[in-house]
């Protein structure tokens, strides 16, 4: 709302506020996916009537994909109703 009200465009409140959530799914993906691959390979290494199907590391990023699409569409609904308030409505009640 400050922001509005000082005059920044929608397009540089949604950068705003979206940029540092995606750069904290980003590492977050980054970290948990290969500590994930590692678990689940050593898990079923101990079940030997289990074989890893040669398509995992594309299921992965399929399932990181979903995940982010997810996170952008309830950013995207999020940002719209910041974009959509008005500045003098949220100066009023901080």
């Amino acid at each position: 709302g400050v922001r509005k009200a000082m005059g920044a465009s929608a397009s540089h409140v949604v950068f705003v506020v979206n940029h540092e959530f995606l750069v904290i799914l980003g590492i977050s993906t980054l970290i948990a996916t290969p500590l994930c691959y590692v678990g689940l390979s050593t898990f079923v290494g101990f079940l030997p009537e289990v074989v890893i199907p040669p398509d995992t590391v594309s299921s992965i990023i399929l399932s990181n994909i979903v995940v982010f699409l997810v996170a952008a569409v309830s950013l995207s609904m999020q940002t719209n109703k910041l974009v959509k308030v008005n500045p003098a409505d949220v100066l009023r009640y901080e």
